[in-house]
């Protein structure tokens, strides 16, 4: 695939930025589109030849990522966030698709490392991601957590996608934090309804399934760790929920 542009969206990112623009330095056109960093996130990204477009965030990823797409110079985007590095594996994949495609859009199977360790079980194990998209065949829907929504088809890539998400407790909670805010509005603006028992029982199931059925205790205290912040993530969600349905 010759006719292809990248997007990574930021903020606060100068650890991260670097890494993730040199792994897609194959792509011609790439273009940051940065929610008011206030270090060094956009003189590194403009250092490496990237297009900076500063516009704010306002809770809504999927808004966002549709701005780069009718901003966008090709039909086909690569979405890449700061914290992810295409493998040369997915690189040679990505060039070898047909600029033909029909598809609407590619998966990635992304593999998180949280306090070095590989996550290849638990809810983290099987991710597949919306990476490379077609602007003119879909769009994003759900502003946090977000989903593609396609006019035909989509299709697995067999290469992965690395991700290095909250490599501490601390960033993990304060995401947890930050994305249990959003994803308790857009439930709100939905319509969906909670309950106590929901608040207590749906996240204990969360951990039980993805830490025992889904095997992430085979990723040793990382998965432990992992499981029951995801189930902490749920549990904030429902409760937030709550307090917003009873104002």
């Amino acid at each position: 695939m010759k006719q292809l542009s990248a997007v990574l969206l930021t903020k606060n990112e100068e650890n991260n930025i670097e890494r993730a623009i040199t792994s897609i330095k194959i792509i011609n056109f790439i273009t940051v589109i940065d929610d008011g960093s206030t270090d060094k996130t956009i003189e590194i990204a403009e250092r490496l030849g990237a297009t900076v477009v500063e516009r704010p965030l306002a809770g809504n990823y999927a808004a966002q990522r549709n701005f780069a797409l009718q901003n966008a110079s090709t039909d086909w985007v690569l979405f890449l966030d700061a914290d992810e590095v295409i493998t040369p594996e997915l690189a040679k994949e990505i060039e070898n698709l047909p600029d033909d495609s029909p598809y609407s859009a590619y998966f990635v199977r992304r593999l998180d490392t949280f306090w070095n360790t590989k996550m290849i079980h638990g809810e983290a194990g099987n991710c597949y991601v919306p990476r490379l998209v077609n602007k003119t065949r879909g769009n994003f829907i759900r502003p946090v957590h977000e989903e593609w929504k396609g006019a035909t088809q989509t299709q697995n890539l067999s290469s992965t996608l690395n991700h290095y998400p909250h490599q501490t407790v601390k960033e993990f909670i304060e995401e947890v934090n930050k994305y249990s805010d959003l994803n308790a509005e857009h439930f709100f603006n939905t319509g969906k309804k909670t309950n106590a028992l929901d608040i207590l029982f749906t996240p204990l199931f969360k951990f039980v399934y993805t830490y025992f059925i889904k095997l992430g205790f085979l990723d040793g205290a990382a998965g432990f760790v992992y499981s029951f912040m995801m189930s902490f993530h749920s549990f904030l969600s429902r409760a937030k929920l709550y307090i917003r349905t009873q104002k």
